[in-house]
């Protein structure tokens, strides 16, 4: 790698923690208070977008009375409900975090989750010992798959778009990262390892709890031992 990388931006769900399975109970547990059924292709066109996003698509899709405020806070309190219960760190990725910020990289979360969820959870999974800053894309204009949370991240860090790497498994998280000029390592799960999106990232792994630590190590020019 030529330039030299002064900030690692990671998404959170699906990247540093195991959060669908939550996710998917506490949107079935919402979808039942609001009264709306969604289909599978629904579902997983709000796969990788902001809370707010989220949000707007529902009350513009179903007609519903309730605020997107409202129905963001629901969400939230919803979900927070089972996340603190347990939330599944990916070791190879807590592993890096650890490796990078040991290496004087500057690690930061940029995420579409709401600021109030990512806050609590880094906290329980004793991430905030890594990171430099927490960002959530309620604090910019436009959530993934436009670059706005990551050059907001790159910013308030003090780095250039190609002095950053981002670490991602959704689809908007990779178009945001090349719409924002910065490189990607995606860690989409393993049937969807092949599409061309994740194919199009600098380094791909099937999933999260299969990225090899150090081959990222070497990658970035770093060196890698035994032990952190």
């Amino acid at each position: 790698m030529k330039e030299k990388i002064k900030l690692a931006i990671f998404d959170f769900d699906g990247t540093l923690v195991d959060s669908e399975p939550n996710y998917d109970r506490s949107s079935d547990l919402l979808y039942e208070q609001l009264g709306i059924s969604l289909s599978e292709d629904q579902r997983a066109g709000l796969v990788g977008i902001s809370t707010q996003s989220f949000a707007d698509i529902l009350i513009r899709d179903f007609g519903l009375s309730i605020s997107a405020a409202e129905l963001v806070a629901l969400s939230d309190r919803l979900y927070l409900e089972i996340a603190r219960q347990e939330t599944p760190i990916f070791a190879p990725m807590h592993e890096l975090l650890q490796r990078l910020h040991k290496a004087g990289i500057r690690c930061a979360v940029a995420s579409g989750s709401s600021q109030g969820v990512l806050d609590e959870i880094i906290d329980i999974c004793g991430f905030g010992p890594y990171l430099s800053g927490v960002y959530s894309a309620d604090l910019v204009k436009k959530g993934k798959p436009d670059p706005d949370i990551f050059l907001y991240t790159a910013e308030k860090l003090g780095a250039k778009p190609h002095e950053c790497l981002v670490f991602e498994d959704s689809m908007p998280g990779i178009f945001a990262a090349h719409q924002a000029g910065i490189r990607a390592i995606a860690v989409p799960v393993e049937e969807q390892f092949a599409h061309p999106v994740f194919q199009s990232a600098w380094l791909t792994y099937p999933g999260a709890q299969n990225l090899s630590v150090k081959s990222v190590m070497y990658a970035l020019g770093l060196p890698y031992t035994q032990h952190i």
